[in-house]
C-alpha cells in the first residue's frame, strides 16, 4: 500500500493487517522488525531500491538502513530480519512474487 507522497509504502501482513514495523528501541545496528498497527510512522514506510534482475533493497524512511535477514544463526526458518546498513549481501535482497 503506497504513503502519501507514492516514493514510500507500507509492508501489510494480509492475515493481521498490520505493518511492518522497525523497533527503534532497539539502538545501534540491527534493529528488530514485527508487525504493529498501521500508524503512518516513519519506521513503517519502505522504499525499493532497485539492485539487478528483479531483486530490491527495502530501505525504511526512519534510518535509510536496509531489511536484512540475519545469517549469523544460519539460513533455516524462522531467522530475524533486521534492519542494517547496507552491505551487498543477498541477505539483503528481496524479490516481489504475485499472489
Amino acid at each position: 500500500m503506497p504513503t502519501g507522497d507514492g516514493t514510500y509504502f507500507y509492508l501489510v501482513a494480509r492475515h493481521s493487517g498490520k505493518c511492518l514495523t522497525v523497533d527503534l528501541s532497539d539502538e545501534g545496528t540491527g534493529q528488530r522488525t514485527n508487525q504493529f498497527h498501521c500508524v503512518g510512522a516513519d519506521t513503517q514506510m519502505w522504499r525499493r531500491a532497485y539492485q539487478t534482475q528483479d531483486n530490491y533493497l527495502l530501505v525504511v524512511r526512519a534510518t535509510g538502513k536496509v531489511l536484512s535477514l540475519d545469517t549469523r544463526g544460519g539460513l533455516g526458518n524462522g531467522q530475524p530480519i533486521l534492519t542494517w546498513p547496507h552491505e551487498y549481501g543477498s541477505n539483503q535482497l528481496w524479490s516481489f512474487s504475485h499472489v
